[in-house]
């Protein structure tokens, strides 16, 4: 396998997947008047939140470290969470400007506290093998 075709194989495995869910995220965030799904208790649109971003932060610390022993390193979880944080206040900001949309702090938090479990949880799970 030449050396363009690893680089292009480990950019489809590891980077495309952050790349097209926070596509996703995007595209559900231009949506006027989205609906979240009713779970039947109060804050089920925050759960839903956390969720879509504890994917995030998970496809985006897997993409860093791309499971590597190596690269499982502090500063690589750091940066995958601020980046996933970064990416949710973004997604805040950009609702502000859709009609039917809002620029919510309690959605940040619970963006914010998604994208940080899923690192910390993927941190912990590579601690352990």
């Amino acid at each position: 396998m030449q050396m363009n075709e690893k680089k292009m194989t480990r950019f489809l495995k590891f980077y495309m997947p952050a790349i097209l869910w926070a596509s996703v995220i995007f595209y559900l965030s231009h949506q006027p008047h989205l609906q979240t799904p009713n779970l039947g208790f109060r804050f089920a649109d925050k759960l839903a939140h956390f969720g879509v971003y504890a994917i995030l932060g998970y496809l985006i610390v897997r993409a860093v470290t791309r499971n590597r022993p190596e690269k499982i390193i502090p500063r690589n979880f750091f940066g995958s969470a601020i980046l996933a944080v970064l990416y949710g206040a973004s997604d805040e900001f950009h609702q502000s400007f859709i009609r039917g949309r809002a620029c919510e702090s309690s959605d940040l938090i619970a963006d914010a506290l998604g994208g940080i479990a899923a690192v910390i949880i993927f941190l912990w799970i590579n601690k352990r093998k």
